[in-house]
């Protein structure tokens, strides 16, 4: 099936197969880069039939290495679905395509431990970008969207203008279209939205998206929405200038954490954050397992 492709040359066909009807951009991106990985690992083993036997030989490599169980079921689910893509579309017979999507995910165990500011880096974080021209302008308003108001990075980048509203008398993200389509509305605070007036009125925007790419000239030709991986690059940008080590979801968790530490209600916080389950908003927060009064400080022990 593999060798039919020619995908040694070129892996796009047998990626488009997979990708093509997942909607989310996260999503598809998460599942072009698995298989890269898998059709790579299958060239370096010199092209063997795409089999069962293959798929469970590339998932101990993958367990070998150390990567997270998450990690790997999300490289497994991508090879299930290149497997049932492959039989749909004649290019694999059913018993085949059947024996790998029977490969197993792997069990986890427990939950892993997310990555919070405190009080004192989050501002710092937001104070990093140097406000005396546009970009850091722009860069303080998305770091502000982010830390503000718990957005994931693809929802700062398809942020619109309109989406800034008074509700019941204060400023609101409102309409925000986050994970599984699900629709919320975040009220946010004075100092948010005083970045968003700021860049506004710098860069002049009156309406469409909000964020836009700069130019060298820090000035835009014409207006170019930015991508959620240059908000990525923005935050590993101030992160390492203020010598933090952080990646963009984790100033989502950090909403809710100082929210939650400052006496924000719980329901409250998963509203803003758009989580359907609350067991979800409660990973986020830490609020299992205390860093500030934890079992050890409790022991009595010396050396």
């Amino acid at each position: 099936m593999l060798d039919a492709l020619t995908i040694v040359d070129d892996f796009q066909p047998i990626i488009d197969l997979v990708i093509c009807d997942i909607t989310n951009p996260n999503t598809r991106r998460s599942y072009k880069q698995s298989i890269i990985y898998f059709l790579n690992w299958w060239k370096d083993e010199g092209r063997p039939v795409f089999c069962k036997e293959i798929v469970l030989k590339y998932r101990l490599g993958l367990v070998n290495s150390g990567l997270a169980a998450a990690t790997i079921n999300l490289r497994m689910q991508s090879i299930r679905k290149l497997a049932l893509e492959s039989l749909n579309h004649g290019l694999m017979d059913a018993n085949t395509a059947n024996g790998i999507r029977r490969v197993k995910n792997l069990r986890i165990s427990g939950t892993r431990s997310g990555n919070w500011l405190s009080k004192e880096q989050a501002e710092q974080l937001i104070n990093a970008p140097d406000t005396n021209n546009i970009i850091g302008i722009r860069d303080r308003a998305i770091l502000a969207c982010m830390l503000g108001a718990g957005l994931r990075r693809t929802e700062c980048a398809n942020l619109k203008v309109d989406n800034i509203q008074m509700r019941d008398g204060r400023w609101c993200l409102c309409d925000i279209i986050g994970k599984g389509n699900r629709i919320r509305t975040i009220p946010i605070a004075d100092w948010v939205k005083q970045s968003l007036d700021a860049w506004c009125l710098t860069g002049k925007i009156y309406s469409g998206c909000l964020f836009y790419s700069l130019d060298r000239t820090h000035y835009y030709k014409e207006r170019k929405q930015m991508c959620d991986q240059a908000i990525y690059e923005i935050v590993r940008f101030y992160a390492n200038i203020c010598g933090i080590k952080v990646l963009p979801h984790d100033l989502r968790r950090t909403f809710g954490k100082l929210a939650y530490k400052g006496g924000s209600d719980i329901i409250q916080i998963q509203s803003s954050l758009g989580h359907s389950d609350p067991k979800t908003t409660l990973r986020y927060l830490g609020d299992v397992q205390s860093f500030e009064d934890a079992p050890a400080d409790h022991l009595g022990l010396k050396l």
